[in-house]
Protein backbone atom coordinates (compact mmCIF):
# COMPACT_ATOMS: atom_id res chain seq x y z
CA UNK A 1 0.00 0.00 0.00
CA UNK A 2 2.64 2.53 -0.93
CA UNK A 3 0.05 4.74 -2.67
CA UNK A 4 -2.09 5.03 0.46
CA UNK A 5 0.99 5.82 2.55
CA UNK A 6 2.02 8.48 0.00
CA UNK A 7 -1.38 10.21 0.14
CA UNK A 8 -1.40 10.04 3.95
CA UNK A 9 2.09 11.58 4.19
CA UNK A 10 1.53 14.30 1.56
CA UNK A 11 -1.93 15.13 2.97
CA UNK A 12 -0.49 15.49 6.46
CA UNK A 13 2.30 17.79 5.22
CA UNK A 14 -0.17 19.98 3.30
CA UNK A 15 -2.48 20.24 6.30
CA UNK A 16 0.42 21.21 8.60
CA UNK A 17 1.57 23.79 6.04
CA UNK A 18 -1.97 25.25 5.89
CA UNK A 19 -2.13 25.68 9.68
CA UNK A 20 1.38 27.20 9.78
CA UNK A 21 0.59 29.72 7.03
CA UNK A 22 -2.69 30.68 8.70
CA UNK A 23 -0.86 31.51 11.91
CA UNK A 24 1.96 33.45 10.21
CA UNK A 25 0.23 35.43 7.43
CA UNK A 26 -1.93 38.49 8.26
CA UNK A 27 -5.67 38.23 7.91
CA UNK A 28 -7.31 40.00 4.94
CA UNK A 29 -8.91 43.39 5.66
CA UNK A 30 -12.38 42.23 4.61
CA UNK A 31 -12.45 39.88 7.58
CA UNK A 32 -11.71 42.79 9.95
CA UNK A 33 -14.64 44.82 8.56
CA UNK A 34 -17.06 41.97 9.08
CA UNK A 35 -15.90 41.52 12.64
CA UNK A 36 -16.31 45.24 13.30
CA UNK A 37 -19.91 45.18 12.07
CA UNK A 38 -19.38 47.34 9.00
CA UNK A 39 -21.71 46.35 6.20
CA UNK A 40 -20.75 47.38 2.69
CA UNK A 41 -23.37 47.73 -0.03
CA UNK A 42 -23.52 44.92 -2.55
CA UNK A 43 -21.80 45.56 -5.83
CA UNK A 44 -24.12 45.75 -8.80
CA UNK A 45 -22.79 45.26 -12.28
CA UNK A 46 -24.76 46.79 -15.14
CA UNK A 47 -24.25 45.70 -18.70
CA UNK A 48 -24.60 47.78 -21.85
CA UNK A 49 -25.92 44.78 -23.75
CA UNK A 50 -29.65 44.93 -24.39
CA UNK A 51 -31.31 41.55 -24.67
CA UNK A 52 -34.48 41.09 -26.73
CA UNK A 53 -37.74 41.42 -24.90
CA UNK A 54 -39.28 38.31 -23.43
CA UNK A 55 -41.84 36.47 -25.54
CA UNK A 56 -45.17 36.25 -23.76
CA UNK A 57 -47.70 33.62 -24.81
CA UNK A 58 -51.30 34.49 -24.02
CA UNK A 59 -52.88 31.20 -23.00
CA UNK A 60 -56.26 32.70 -22.20
CA UNK A 61 -57.18 32.96 -25.90
CA UNK A 62 -58.68 29.69 -27.22
CA UNK A 63 -56.67 27.93 -29.87
CA UNK A 64 -57.82 27.96 -33.47
CA UNK A 65 -59.67 24.78 -34.32
CA UNK A 66 -59.69 23.95 -38.04
CA UNK A 67 -63.05 23.41 -39.66
CA UNK A 68 -64.12 19.83 -40.11
CA UNK A 69 -63.26 18.60 -43.57
CA UNK A 70 -65.74 16.53 -45.47
CA UNK A 71 -64.78 12.87 -45.37
CA UNK A 72 -63.60 11.75 -48.76
CA UNK A 73 -64.66 8.36 -49.99
CA UNK A 74 -61.77 5.92 -49.85
CA UNK A 75 -63.33 3.63 -52.42
CA UNK A 76 -61.56 3.86 -55.76
CA UNK A 77 -63.55 2.45 -58.65
CA UNK A 78 -61.83 -0.29 -60.65
CA UNK A 79 -61.09 0.73 -64.24
CA UNK A 80 -63.47 -0.78 -66.75
CA UNK A 81 -60.70 -2.49 -68.73
CA UNK A 82 -59.59 -4.56 -65.71
CA UNK A 83 -63.05 -5.45 -64.43
CA UNK A 84 -63.54 -8.44 -66.71
CA UNK A 85 -59.97 -9.82 -66.46
CA UNK A 86 -59.26 -12.65 -64.02
CA UNK A 87 -56.68 -12.46 -61.25
CA UNK A 88 -54.33 -14.98 -62.83
CA UNK A 89 -54.30 -13.04 -66.10
CA UNK A 90 -53.38 -9.84 -64.26
CA UNK A 91 -50.54 -11.66 -62.44
CA UNK A 92 -49.26 -13.02 -65.75
CA UNK A 93 -49.32 -9.53 -67.26
CA UNK A 94 -47.41 -8.15 -64.28
CA UNK A 95 -44.68 -10.79 -64.66
CA UNK A 96 -44.56 -10.17 -68.40
CA UNK A 97 -43.75 -6.51 -67.84
CA UNK A 98 -40.81 -7.27 -65.52
CA UNK A 99 -37.33 -6.79 -66.93
CA UNK A 100 -34.73 -9.48 -66.18
CA UNK A 101 -32.27 -8.71 -63.40
CA UNK A 102 -29.30 -9.99 -65.41
CA UNK A 103 -30.01 -9.31 -69.09
CA UNK A 104 -26.58 -10.56 -70.30
CA UNK A 105 -27.07 -13.99 -68.70
CA UNK A 106 -30.47 -14.28 -70.34
CA UNK A 107 -28.94 -13.51 -73.75
CA UNK A 108 -26.13 -16.06 -73.31
CA UNK A 109 -28.55 -18.90 -72.59
CA UNK A 110 -30.49 -18.22 -75.78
Amino acid sequence: MPVARYFFFVGGVLLALLFALDAVLPKPPAADQREAGIELPGQRIHSDRKWPEAVVFDTRVPTIIPAQLAKAEAVVPVPATMAGVSVTARVRDAFAQLEPAYPKRQQQKL
